[in-house]
Order: structure tokens, then C-alpha cells, then sequence
């Protein structure tokens, strides 16, 4: 298969390049949007076509947008496959936008390398060979048998209760519940305070715990996001309402909901980084109406767990000067999440030499070096549950969820800013402003506009799109589309209605 890769991340391009070339891949790499078009027309000119091209979203001189375009309009460009993969177009409107674009596919980062690479071969309508790097690492015996399917899952139990002492303890409960495809809360009890992961499916989608300063209107107040006056109101709403911090916040209009989710999901990290730490006991609460009371975003588990012990050298970095020396000439032993935790590694360390040496068949556990710092990288990769010792990983042969199969089951970003926008403008306003017609405008075509923004925004946006913080404000919408209709039923109640309007002057 040839295939031209558009990655302006020399890193990437390069891990990506290594990896596919394993799989008997002719991988050509550029690192902007031009220069991949014109290395598309050359490829046809010499009669060498490319069967692929894969390309990031956002690079220099083109877009990935504009190259596919570019490359269907273009002879030849109609019979190649382009594939989109973005870390900044991400979830169920990113991936339609693709398809209509003229995408055949579409990979939100981080992915799952061997997924982009079975993805690949199918649009090249070609069965993927097997490396040799690859065999060693799934055939060790029956329990990393790549085979088994997530249905496998089914046999791993999360026990409801077990007593944590920090990294990589905390890590490996919360790896083997992602294996799991755990449906709830994992609830950490500490002298000191509770905190708590809600998975669905087994993917992060939330974490909450008691620490004051982590709470979203400290927060958004010392980062001068909310004025004095702005808190003074959040706190009276919370204390009326009995509502979330971000509720309130989208209710007020003092966030968007895009946001309001952005800042959710940075503070779920934050939260979720610091109790990988902790000591305690780890309980369970099972449901994912349990999961949903706190989902904010499809986290992912290996990054969250990769950062954290990588940003840690005070804390860590002797433990893992210790693990490297115990277990350094023994070789490296590649669990079935590999390939996807070293998009994130790669991510994270966008300068370090450890990925490419990890490639290599003969690789050990002390191929990073004897520094600080390079221990800490294989001790992270460990911790994360990439990579293995002899005699340990038991779930090895069954790999964590991946994010995209979540996205749609969390919270819908899209449809809750459709929500706060509308029902922003729905308050103080006339339901002429509101549905955009003149007070002249019959009651028929005010009705009609009325059922539209119901369709969509009423009752149809509780039944099918998870809100999240939104649930209230999408309630609030939905009682005022529902009196407008019953305003606007008949010209009795609507002349009633433009009197009432006319005495409020």
C-alpha cells in the first residue's frame, strides 16, 4: 500500500511513519497542506498513485479540509481513499462534518494506532500483514490472545472494595476497571476527603472530589474569570436553585456551553491527575445513571495517568530510578494498549527519543538511560500499564475502550450550546424576537417557527441528546416553547398576549 501522510508534528509523522512501514507500508510524509497536494499530482504523473492519504486537520498553507478537496477535484482524486484525523475536531458533528466534506474516514486523536491501521488497509482493500514485533507481543500465551473481544471483559470483576496506596496502585484500579468496561462510580474515600471517577463503558467521562480550591467558581474567580458581583449572584443561585456550580453558571449566561464543558473537563483532569496520588479506599457505585451525574467528557485513562507521573519527578522519580534498576536488562514486554498509550506518550514528550527505541524487537526496560528523567519515562509507560515485567499483567489480553465509542454517550457539546444560546435569548425577549418575525407576522407563521425551535430544542433535545449541565436550561426552554404554542393556538389568545405587550410599553 502506498500512502501519502500529512502530519506537521515531525514526531508524530515520524512515530506514525515507523509503525505503518512495519505493516509493509510505503509511507510518504509531508508537513503541510501544499506540499501534500503536489506530491498527490506527482505521484499521478509518474503513475505511482497513492492508495491512501491520511491527514492531520489543522497544518500550514492548506487545511485537511481544503486538501481533500483539493484531491477530489484533481484526476485520480475521486479513487483514493482520504482519511481525517484531528485532536481538534472531535465527536459526532466533527466526524459528520468529515464524511460530508468527502472524508472516507475519520480518527479523533488520540486513536488507536492498529484501528487507523486495519482502517487504512480496508480503504486500500488490502488484508494488513502481521509484523514480526507484533506476533511476539500476542502470542506470549492464551491470555494476550489479541482475539479476544471486549465481550471478554465480562469475566474481569471490579471488586467493590480495595484499599489503594497511590501510584501505581490507584493507576492499576482504575486500568482494570477501564478493561472492565466499568458502568458507574468509583468512589475514593481519604482521612482527608472523597473523591470520585465516573466511567461509561469503562472511559473516564467525569471525576468530583471536595478539595475547595478545585471547585469551579474558586476556580473561575482567582483566574479572573468571574467579577466580584458575578460571584456575589452565583452563590445566592446556588443556594435558591440547589444547583451545580456550572447550572448556575450556564443559567446566569455567564459562560457558554461550550465553555462551561471546557472548563469542566479541565478541572475533571486536574482532579483526576491528584488523586492518582492518593491513599484510601476505593468503593464502587454501579450504573451509569451514576456515571452520567457527573460525566462531563471522555477522558483518557492512559494520558491522565502518563502526565501525571511524567510532571512528577519529586514525587516519583527515585521510585522509578529504583524500578529501572531492578528490572533494566529484562525486555520489554508490550501490552495490547500499546499502540494507542504512545500517541499519547509521543504527545507528551514530543522531543524524547524513548518511542522510536521502543519500536525496536530487542528493546528492554532500561533502554530509556539512567537519568531522572529517562526512568521516569519507562517507569510512566509501566505505571500506565503499557508495558509489562515477566510474570505480571493478567488483563493484558483485553484493551481499554476507546474514546470515540463514548463521545456519543456523555454530553452532546453541540446540542447544549443550541440549548443555552436559545434559551438566553428566549428570556426578557417577546416570542417575535425569539422565533425572528415582526409583531405583524401572522399567528400561523409564529406558530410554525414556534414548532421548529420545539422539534429541536424542546422535548426532542431531552429525549435525545445528553445534556449534562444543560438538563436545566433545556427544561426552562421547553416550558417557554410549550406556552408560546399554547399563546399562539388560536388569534384570541395571541391579541391577549400583544395587548399585555403594549401596556409593558
Amino acid at each position: 500500500m502506498r500512502l501519502l501522510l500529512l502530519e506537521d508534528e515531525a514526531d508524530l509523522g515520524a512515530l506514525l511513519s515507523r509503525y505503518l512501514a512495519k505493516y509493509g507500508v510505503d509511507v510518504t510524509h509531508v508537513t503541510d497542506g501544499q506540499s501534500g497536494i503536489d506530491a498527490f499530482v506527482a505521484a499521478q504523473k509518474m503513475g505511482k498513485p497513492f492508495d491512501v492519504v491520511l491527514t492531520d486537520g489543522l497544518m500550514p498553507r492548506k487545511s485537511g479540509m481544503e486538501v481533500c478537496a483539493a484531491i477530489r477535484n484533481l484526476p485520480g482524486g475521486r479513487d483514493v481513499g482520504v482519511v481525517l484525523f484531528s485532536a481538534v475536531f472531535r465527536g459526532a458533528r466533527a466526524h459528520k462534518d468529515a464524511l460530508e466534506a468527502g472524508f472516507n474516514a475519520y480518527y479523533a486523536k488520540p486513536f488507536v494506532l492498529a484501528d487507523l491501521r486495519d482502517g487504512l488497509f480496508r480503504l486500500a482493500k488490502r488484508e494488513p500483514p502481521t509484523s514480526s514485533a507484533r506476533q511476539e507481543t500476542t502470542t506470549t500465551s492464551p491470555s494476550q490472545d489479541r482475539s479476544i473481544t471486549p465481550q471478554g471483559a465480562s469475566r474481569l470483576v471490579v471488586p467493590p472494595k480495595l484499599a489503594v496506596t497511590g501510584v501505581p496502585s490507584t493507576a492499576s484500579a482504575l486500568l482494570h476497571a477501564s478493561r472492565a468496561r466499568f458502568d458507574g462510580v468509583l468512589r475514593l474515600q481519604t482521612e482527608a476527603l472523597t473523591a470520585s471517577v465516573a466511567m461509561i463503558g469503562g472511559v473516564v467521562v467525569g471525576v468530583t472530589d471536595d478539595v475547595p480550591e478545585h471547585a469551579l467558581g474558586t476556580w473561575l474567580r482567582s483566574h479572573g474569570r468571574l467579577s466580584e458581583q458575578q460571584h456575589v449572584a452565583l452563590n445566592a443561585r446556588l443556594v435558591e436553585k440547589n444547583e451545580r456550580v456550572a447550572e448556575a453558571l450556564l443559567a446566569l449566561g455567564f459562560v457558554s456551553g461550550a465553555e462551561a464543558l471546557s472548563m469542566m473537563e479541565a478541572q475533571a483532569k486536574t482532579r483526576l491527575r491528584r488523586l492518582l496520588a492518593l491513599h484510601g479506599e476505593l468503593s464502587t457505585v454501579v450504573g451509569v445513571e451514576a456515571a452520567r451525574q457527573i460525566a462531563v467528557a471522555p477522558i483518557d485513562l492512559a494520558e491522565s495517568i502518563l502526565a501525571a507521573v511524567l510532571d512528577g519527578d519529586a514525587l516519583y522519580g527515585a521510585a522509578a530510578q529504583a524500578f529501572v534498576g531492578r528490572h533494566a536488562a529484562l525486555p520489554i514486554r508490550r501490552t495490547i494498549d500499546f499502540d494507542s498509550g504512545l500517541v499519547a506518550f509521543a504527545r507528551l514528550r514530543p522531543i524524547s527519543t524513548l518511542p522510536m527505541k521502543l519500536l525496536e524487537p530487542s528493546s528492554t526496560l532500561g533502554v530509556g538511560g539512567t537519568s531522572v528523567n529517562d526512568a521516569l519515562e519507562v517507569y510512566a509507560l509501566w505505571v500506565a500499564g503499557l508495558v509489562t515485567t515477566d510474570g505480571e499483567a493478567p488483563l493484558i489480553g483485553i484493551p481499554r475502550p476507546v474514546l470515540q465509542a463514548t463521545v456519543g454517550r456523555v454530553v452532546d457539546a453541540a446540542a447544549v450550546d443550541g440549548v443555552v444560546a436559545h434559551v438566553l435569548r428566549a428570556r426578557g425577549a417577546t416570542y417575535y424576537h425569539l422565533v425572528g418575525l415582526p409583531q405583524t407576522a401572522s399567528t400561523s407563521d409564529v406558530r410554525a417557527r414556534l414548532q421548529q425551535l420545539q422539534q429541536r430544542w424542546g422535548r426532542a433535545a431531552l429525549r435525545d441528546h445528553v445534556l449534562g449541565p444543560a438538563t436545566g436550561a433545556a427544561r426552562e426552554l421547553w416550558a417557554v416553547l410549550d406556552e408560546g404554542l399554547f399563546i399562539f393556538a388560536d388569534d384570541r389568545r395571541r391579541a391577549t398576549y400583544d395587548r399585555e405587550l403594549t401596556d409593558l410599553g
